[in-house]
């Protein structure tokens, strides 16, 4: 597994990394110096700040695009069940996540028969602003090997949302699978709430 690590660093200069960020790409000002960092382990090192209402659609698409992006749908935010784990959160939140360039392969994807998925893992609009970040203060480009699995969301009419790297774009889908894909990978991030995805 490819793995970069960069230390957790001073968390007060990270938030303020994000706050510069949201600046300068989406033109807006935000504040999360009030806002609770979840504990994780130290190897949970990377983090993603969320600001108050900002939509999946605006994350995907909105600001200043470091990349190409391709979506097989129209907008996202007509087809998210915004009732479902984080994306139902209207506060702004904290995240942190493990300094992979490449997902977690170390923990494993699993599937229930009644096609349920854990709101432990990162939402699709967590993906994409850490993407966007991450390409911004870094100039990295993440998962451009694998396919990411956003199964902190879920879709309207049951899916889960994808992203993945295809011909130099970067590209949002559904996946309706109803067994288990090797394929598929995800992150696993913490968000300070008791649920934790259960891994065998």
């Amino acid at each position: 597994m490819k793995k970069e690590m960069f230390g957790v660093g001073v968390p007060s200069m990270l938030i303020k990394n994000w706050q510069r960020f949201y600046e300068e790409i989406f033109g807006i000002r935000v504040d999360f110096s009030k806002v609770s960092i979840p504990e994780a382990p130290n190897e949970f090192s990377w983090f993603a700040c969320i600001p108050e209402g900002m939509t999946t659609e605006q994350a995907f698409i909105d600001g200043k695009m470091q990349f190409p992006v391709l979506k097989d749908k129209g907008s996202l935010d007509d087809v998210l069940d915004f009732s479902f784990g984080r994306d139902a959160w209207q506060h702004p939140y904290i995240i942190r996540l493990r300094p992979n360039i490449e997902p977690d392969e170390d923990l494993k994807i699993e599937r229930e028969k009644e096609e349920k998925f854990f709101s432990a893992d990162d939402t699709l609009k967590e993906r994409l602003l850490l993407a966007r970040f991450l390409s911004w203060e870094k100039g990295l480009f993440l998962d451009e090997e694998k396919i990411i699995l956003c199964a902190g969301s879920h879709v309207l009419d049951e899916g889960v949302p994808y992203v993945c790297w295809y011909d130099k774009e970067f590209w949002v889908g559904l996946d309706y699978s109803r067994y288990p894909l090797d394929y598929l990978h995800s992150r696993f991030p913490r968000d300070g709430s008791r649920s934790r995805r259960i891994v065998p």
